[in-house]
């Protein structure tokens, strides 16, 4: 955790989420508190417990969300206390109206089915959107009754991402990360959103000092979704909002293995498993199937594979079941119930199709499991079945290889999953193919044994490498250096000190030149560069007072622009106040990129020559035949941007300015300058992510 200087004391951490780790319920004024599951809870408490036992000072942290339910008036003061003094909580309490509208109305009938590609089951009601952003502000409101100024604040999930940007509002100086656990979609599902949402979602986002994301496909579109809606771009992930930083960055998120791993030895998990084994499975081969109910974890594409697979394959019949295991989630969204239905149709279907008096192909449970029974579950299971439609990262796949503790059993995954991206020894399919699934099912079930082990120590290995507690680690420990980061750009910008020293100087020189931008500041922006000319739209009101405050000094003023379609020079005189003169010259930056004309390759040929070695690194990471370790990879990453610097660097060299008639010749010149500019981004933000994704 981040210092804080003053007190030499750890940072307190804010964690923020739309629920706290733990639901309460209200009964005749008593108020009785459970704690609640899920990754998120887990993970966190895991890295707490970590940091508390790594030998430092005991974590200082406090958690603020929802509290699961709505509480009277009178009880609050006493569930304050409560969450205080149990679960080092605070709580914010939201309307039974307002969790209608918010979390079963614009979460998760906007966002959750837009995000995971459902553009179809989206609803665009106004009433929703302004629910969230009360929400986001109710959130914020709250908070500012407990934050420290020395606080890490580490906001949480679609459900609050207008909060960094309200909470910036407020404090300017504060250190806030954002992590999204879902899915950021490509630039052309989120322009689905009404603009106006997009844009505020966008903004609230870099509200945060760093917004992190599972798979660096996300990141890349998330950076994308803000070039094209926000006109901000990017240099390696860092966006640069007025006299901030703003670092999007790839967190795969890890799971808590050590914990899965020797709950498999625990007497209650083993009593769990002998009567698994002896009772209800025995005897046949079992593929498991565990998920929350949703739409998006492919559960009926799931079934019908493996009716597909009962089909071509009849020897398996009564050798193999199907234990499916859907957990209830958003019974009230109409969806889900629908869900729901299908998937008890299709179990019925296909157990009154191939089943018999001896044999039932699927046996089907609806309801939560155990954290006992569920590591019994994963480790007697032979096949592991994750086919979901698409998902942010998927720990279900993680947790079950983390209780192979016999290194045995087959993960079959689906590449829309962020986990894919991590487990590539898994047998990964398209969930959206049935005939994929019914294959990867016989693979999976014919696999000689010696092959399971190979494949599951090489992700076991990782999985323990980059666990739940280096994931938070790794975010928290960005998210102080993109603080310093800011430090030392806010010593470049033009502080106090420095714009009276200017004011100063200018007031005191014998002659001035003053440098005037065209587009945005002579005249408004405008969609096409090509279309701000002058003419068309006078200086803007403060401009114009400002030229004509500077008038008695009869300056001189040159105006760089950095598309040329012809000579303004006249056009340009006439919006000036009289007795200003006016020259108009090229930006330097044109200049130079003239003479890449025909050096572009440059740029691409190295690209291509990087991608083979990543795409050689991705196919060894974590076999035997991986020739390069952590340490050998960092130098060689080290190298290769060096390399590509150098390249830079001699296309520069030497090239002269180009003549004013040479550049109003090049018609192309815009084109030029931005295919010349995406090859340079594009090649150096590729490389960081893959290397990423890499585990470097």
């Amino acid at each position: 955790m981040e210092m804080n200087q003053s007190h030499n004391r750890p940072s307190r951490l804010l964690i923020v989420s739309n629920r706290l780790p733990f639901t309460v319920v209200e009964r005749d004024g008593e108020l009785t508190i459970e704690p609640s599951s899920g990754g998120l809870v887990s993970g966190l408490a895991a890295y707490l417990d970590a940091v508390g036992a790594s030998g430092g000072p005991t974590p200082d942290y406090l958690w603020a969300g929802w509290p699961g339910g709505t509480v009277h008036e009178t009880a609050k003061p006493r569930l304050k206390e409560l969450a205080q003094s149990r679960f080092n909580a605070y709580p914010v309490f939201l309307s039974k109206e307002e969790m209608e509208n918010f979390y079963y109305g614009f979460c998760n009938s906007t966002i959750w089915p837009l995000f995971h590609y459902f553009p179809s089951y989206a609803v665009y009601e106004p009433e929703y959107w302004e629910t969230y952003v009360r929400v986001n502000r109710t959130f914020c409101q709250a908070l500012m009754e407990v934050i420290r100024p020395d606080d890490v604040i580490w906001v949480h999930d679609y459900q609050l991402m207008l909060l960094p940007g309200m909470l910036r509002e407020q404090l300017p100086g504060a250190n806030i990360g954002f992590f999204l656990h879902i899915p950021f979609p490509s630039y052309e599902i989120f322009r689905l959103l009404p603009r106006k949402w997009g844009t505020a979602l966008l903004e609230g986002l870099l509200g945060a000092n760093l917004v992190g994301f599972h798979t660096h496909d996300y990141t890349r579109y998330f950076l994308r979704s803000v070039l094209r809606i926000l006109g901000h771009e990017h240099n390696m992930g860092q966006i640069l909002v007025r006299d901030r930083v703003v670092q999007a960055e790839t967190f795969p998120m890890g799971i808590d293995f050590d914990r899965y791993w020797h709950a498999v030895s625990e007497p209650r998990v083993q009593a769990e498993r002998q009567a698994l084994k002896t009772k209800v499975l025995a005897g046949v081969k079992v593929v498991l199937s565990i998920d929350r109910l949703d739409y998006t974890k492919g559960i009926i594409n799931r079934l019908k594979g493996y009716r597909l697979f009962l089909e071509q394959h009849p020897e398996w019949h009564r050798k193999v079941v199907l234990a499916l295991v859907v957990i209830p989630s958003r019974v009230g969204v109409g969806r889900y119930r629908e869900t729901k239905e299908h998937i008890d149709e299709l179990v019925g279907r296909i157990n009154g199709e191939f089943g018999g008096l001896d044999w039932v192909p699927i046996i089907y449970q609806y309801r939560s499991l155990p954290f006992e029974l569920l590591v019994a579950m994963y480790n007697i299971s032979d096949v592991a079945l994750v086919t979901p439609l698409r998902d942010g990262m998927n720990l279900i796949a993680k947790e079950y290889i983390a209780t192979r503790t016999d290194r045995t059993g087959v993960l079959v995954l689906s590449e829309m999953a962020g986990s894919a991206r991590e487990l590539g020894e898994a047998v990964i399919i398209n969930p959206n193919s049935l005939e994929e699934i019914a294959d990867a099912l016989h693979t999976a079930l014919e696999m000689p044994r010696h092959e399971q082990m190979a494949r599951n120590e090489a992700m076991q290995q990782r999985l323990r490498r980059y666990d739940v507690v280096a994931w938070a680690q790794s975010f928290t420990g960005d998210l102080r250096s993109i603080k310093q980061v800011q430090q030392r750009l806010k010593s470049k910008l033009l502080g106090p000190e420095s714009l009276d020293r200017l004011v100063s100087d200018y007031n005191r020189a014998d002659s001035r030149l003053v440098f005037l931008d065209y587009d945005g500041t002579l005249v408004p922006f405008v969609s096409d560069p090509q279309a701000a000319v002058p003419g068309e739209s006078r200086l803007s009101e403060a401009v114009a007072r400002c030229l004509f405050k500077l008038m008695a000094y009869k300056d001189e003023y040159e105006v760089a622009r950095l598309h040329l379609a012809q000579d303004w020079s006249a056009a340009l005189a006439d919006e000036f106040p009289d007795g200003v003169r006016v020259r108009y010259h090229l930006h330097p930056p044109v200049l130079r990129a003239l003479g890449l004309r025909h050096k572009l390759t440059l740029p691409s040929a190295w690209t291509d020559r990087l991608f083979r070695v990543l795409v050689a690194l991705r196919r060894l990471r974590g076999t035997a035949l991986d020739p390069f370790g952590r340490a050998r990879v960092r130098r060689v990453e080290r190298a290769l941007i060096t390399e590509y610097q150098a390249l830079l660097d001699k296309a520069l060299v030497g090239l002269g300015p180009e003549t004013y008639e040479r550049a109003v010749r090049l018609a192309s010149l815009p084109d030029l300058i931005r295919g010349y500019e995406e090859v340079k981004l594009r090649s150096v933000e590729r490389f960081r992510q893959e290397a990423r994704a890499l585990g470097f």
